[in-house]
């Protein structure tokens, strides 16, 4: 690993066995009727059936032209007479194979077989992440900067390149046996100035797995880079507090809360998580993309200042924008003592007042996560009065009586 950090990800890998997955609709690739192993287009000789994805079934094969390990991703037989199918499988082929990255899996070959399209990419020996969560459970947060510090380099170089992941999550971030990172599966990702995106993607669609939306994918916009860091700090999050910040039913629940919610701030489920690594996160999952990190490279950036132990920008902005709201509230409150009232003049009435804005809260991207900056908000204990209706905003507060302060749960409900 670049960067060498005092709590390395390498032990979270064990080695294993890759498991076999049952799929839908495939054919018994690995042998044929007579017993022999498949060869697809006389050169990938398949050995076992490895993984399972969206689209398609992941195999493990042998490249004997190159004589090298290889994975293959066979498509779907439903899929492969759906012409736009085909089309995004082809797309993911060339996006991928044009991004030549330590950090991202390589794609060497795409063809068709026997009806069906397939992909020949890097075979990496190792481990998900998402099975290192089923079995970790929980990472440090030093693991976890470790690991998003490396999946942000990845997707610095496919922005810089005009593509994005769009589909982020611990089942496409692989962890190899000696812990290197790699970002896997473009099955979604499209060249950002591609001129035929407009016929591959009706107005209004949803792509991605809604888990690991951004706002704006989750309401069908038209997602940019920064909606792949949004993500990330989705998996940032997850890797930390062990569960993703929003569930729901359906996947329609978990956009809506993507769009309207904040999620549960990591220092009430990790009361020791670092405040730096707390307010990268926030800053990541900010529902204004303008108030996330501009680049992957400004993350990657900050999460290298953490693992050493300095500053980090997120934190001393939100820090700054406390102190802001703060001389501001001071600033306020001594006009108001300096302001004289004619006490025989009858009281106007312009409105209702508006309390200032707490000083815990800066207006910055940690506002718009719900994160405090001096302390976790107060857990409020009342009864709600009612529930909000199904696609309405939540209020300010829903409860009868709270006598909390602007960090109140009643306000993330």
């Amino acid at each position: 690993m670049t960067d060498g950090v005092a709590d390395p990800i390498a032990s979270l890998v064990r080695r294993h066995e890759p498991r076999f997955v049952c799929s839908r609709g495939t054919r018994n690739f690995p042998v044929t009727n007579n017993g022999e192993a498949t060869v697809i287009n006389d050169r990938y000789q398949i050995h076992k059936r490895i993984g399972r994805g969206g689209m398609a079934d992941v195999f493990s094969a042998r490249d004997l032209l190159l004589d090298r390990q290889v994975a293959i991703k066979v498509l779907f037989p439903e899929f492969a007479t759906d012409a736009n199918f085909v089309e995004r499988f082809r797309r993911e082929a060339q996006s991928a194979a044009s991004l030549s990255h330590p950090n991202i899996v390589s794609v060497y070959d795409w063809g068709k077989y026997e009806g069906t399209y397939f992909i020949a990419m890097e075979e990496v020996q190792g481990r998900t992440l998402a099975e290192i969560l089923t079995t970790n459970k929980q990472l440090t947060a030093k693991q976890a900067a470790e690991i998003a510090s490396e999946v942000a380099a990845a997707l610095g170089f496919a922005h810089d390149n005009h593509v994005a992941h769009r589909d982020i999550k611990p089942a496409n971030i692989l962890i190899g046996s000696n812990g290197q990172v790699k970002v896997a599966d473009f099955g979604i990702a499209r060249a950002m100035n591609a001129p035929t995106e407009a016929n591959l993607t009706q107005v209004g669609s949803v792509m991605g797995t809604a888990t690991y939306f951004s706002p704006e994918q989750a309401q069908g916009a038209q997602p940019d880079p920064r909606s792949d860091l949004y993500s990330l700090g989705i998996v940032m999050y997850e890797m930390v507090a062990g569960r993703p910040p929003f569930t729901g039913e359906n996947p329609v629940s978990i956009a809506y809360k993507q769009v309207h919610d904040a999620p549960q701030p990591l220092v009430q489920i990790v009361a020791d998580v670092p405040r730096a690594y707390e307010a990268i996160v926030a800053k990541l999952l900010a529902k204004d993309p303008a108030m996330r990190y501009p680049t992957a490279g400004a993350l990657r950036d900050d999460l290298r200042r953490f693992r050493s132990d300095q500053p980090v920008e997120a934190l001393v902005a939100a820090q700054n924008a406390q102190g802001r709201a703060a001389g501001a509230a001071a600033a306020a409150g001594a006009l108001a003592g300096a302001t004289t009232v004619n006490p025989t003049a009858a009281p106007t009435t312009v409105g209702p007042s508006m309390p200032p804005r707490s000083a815990t809260v800066p207006s910055t991207g940690m506002i718009e996560a719900g994160y405090p900056t001096a302390r976790p908000p107060t857990r409020c204990t009342t009864t709600p009065t009612s529930r909000r209706p199904v696609g309405t905003r939540s209020p300010r507060s829903s409860h009868s009586s709270c006598s909390s302060s602007a960090g109140c749960c009643c306000s993330r409900r």
